[in-house]
């Protein structure tokens, strides 16, 4: 039976939120996508998801998540971030989670959990699907997405 325990502690947040969420929860790792004409960011990608624009998520932006991963172990608290936490910050949690527990299933539900309103990005989330070798997990993603804008339809945040 799979464990439904993240492998480490996580939350997600709007860019407006980051210093407050990173104190109350006691980060120990950021993780920060920034659009790219912001002066201070770590990886510099839009939320686009067509993949001929500049600044769009590529391979390597996932590449880069999943190397950061690498090094998470079982103390971390990870904060994840982007400027409203919804779509790059929530994709890049799925891939971390789906980096550590290799169920894109359980991945996409505790992003969900965490973050109802989680919009993953679809791009990214592809890129890093394809890395992982876990096809799956962008169907899943999108599954994730079209509930979140139903759960805001419905008033429920």
């Amino acid at each position: 039976m799979t464990s439904t325990t993240p492998p480490f502690a996580f939350t997600v947040c709007g860019r407006n939120a980051v210093r407050a969420t990173a104190r109350r929860f006691g980060a120990t790792h950021v993780v920060s996508l920034h659009d790219p004409d912001q002066v201070a960011y770590r990886l510099a990608v839009c939320d686009d998801t067509d993949p001929s624009l500049a600044h769009a998520p590529t391979r390597w932006t996932a590449q880069a998540v999943l190397h950061f991963g690498q090094r998470l172990g079982p103390d971390a608290r990870v904060l994840v971030h982007c400027e409203a936490g919804v779509s790059r910050s929530t994709a890049a949690a799925v891939l971390l989670l789906a980096q550590a527990t290799g169920d894109a299933a359980l991945a996409v539900a505790l992003v969900v959990a965490a973050r109802p309103q989680a919009r993953p990005n679809p791009l990214l989330v592809a890129h890093g699907a394809d890395l992982l070798g876990l096809p799956q997990l962008a169907p899943l993603a999108a599954a994730a997405a079209a509930g979140a804008v139903a759960r805001r339809l419905a008033g429920l945040f």
